[in-house]
């Protein structure tokens, strides 16, 4: 694991770090998400493709729960990073 990090310029310690702020962010953001059983089953028929002949809605129901729960959090966090950028007053002192 040490020899990836030190690949991608990243510490162990700097990796810890980003994990605790996703899980913060994922705790405020996606605490009010609330993922249907229909949005599963339409994910599910929608990219039924991808998934193999093979493979059975109620044995991927939890995965699919759980990649619709990261979209909404990810798209409220675009959201909510956007109106804080809005409302922000950034003064640059430097030119770049």
């Amino acid at each position: 694991m040490d020899e990836l990090l030190k690949v991608q310029g990243q510490s162990l310690e700097a990796l810890e770090e980003q994990i605790k702020t996703q899980l913060v962010i994922e705790e405020i953001i996606g605490k009010n998400i609330i993922i249907s059983e229909e949005e599963v089953e339409d994910y599910f028929e929608q990219n039924k493709d991808s998934f193999g002949e093979d493979a059975s809605f109620e044995e991927l129901k939890g995965d699919l729960e759980n990649q619709l729960r990261q979209e909404k959090i990810s798209a409220n966090f675009q959201s909510w990073l956007g109106e804080l950028k809005q409302k922000a007053k950034i003064y640059y002192f430097l030119k770049f």
